[in-house]
């Protein structure tokens, strides 16, 4: 099982926390070794693939008229972020077109604070299989 698991991880041919779901799973059942598992949990990060992760184009483009929009009331309603405030944003799910989340960005997701482990991560904090890529931030982040 461990063969076949890395291959798929150097292919990069994955679904992250798919993958790192079906590690825990067959580490559980006894199929990999505690070695193996953490071989592999730490192939995953460095082989994950960000592009696999990209909407489709008609999903993208509906992203990016949201995101036009919600500022255009914005700058009518006189609101905006000051350049360099400490507000941490909210995440937002890859629209394919801005750029993904730096190792050590921050951003909140369902009533909690969010620090990303990697670079170039469009993985949604807090689901299942993406504590490889987040973490929860402490009182020392």
């Amino acid at each position: 099982m461990y063969d076949t698991l890395w291959n798929i991880i150097q292919s990069g041919d994955y679904d992250l926390p798919d993958i790192t779901r079906k590690i825990d799973i067959f580490y559980a059942e006894g199929k990999i070794n505690d070695d193996q598992r953490a071989d592999l949990l730490e192939q995953v990060t460095e082989h994950a693939d960000p592009e696999r992760e990209r909407p489709d184009w008609a999903e993208m483009v509906e992203r990016l008229a949201e995101r036009v929009t919600a500022l255009e009331a914005r700058l009518d309603a006189g609101e905006g972020e000051i350049p360099g405030s400490d507000k941490i944003p909210a995440w937002r799910p890859w629209d394919g077109l801005s750029a993904l989340y730096a190792k050590g960005d921050k951003v909140t997701h369902g009533g909690k604070t969010w620090v990303s482990l990697v670079d170039n991560n469009c993985w949604e904090p807090g689901i299942i299989g993406t504590e490889l890529v987040w973490r929860e931030a402490t009182t020392n982040d």
